[in-house]
């Protein structure tokens, strides 16, 4: 995959979420429509599986990731 900000290769690997001891934690990995960002209840989120492919920018030093959609969805 090409970086799409200096359109150098980025390494391809895994992103994992961890809770590391907090085994009994509830995690979420949820994406949200911009114009839900800075509101209170949120609508139309779609929550996404932990683990996904990632990709890493040497260059950038930014990651990319996809993730499969896990259920989605609405907030109030």
């Amino acid at each position: 995959m090409k970086c799409p900000y200096c359109n150098n290769d980025m390494k391809k690997g895994g992103v994992i979420v961890d809770n590391g001891e907090m085994s009994n934690a509830s995690l979420t990995l949820t994406w949200y429509p911009e114009s839900e960002l800075n509101k209170k209840n949120k609508n139309d989120a779609v929550q996404l599986a932990l683990d996904g492919v990632g990709y890493y920018c040497d260059d950038c030093m930014k990651v990319f990731s996809e993730h499969e959609m896990h259920f989605s969805s609405l907030f109030s």
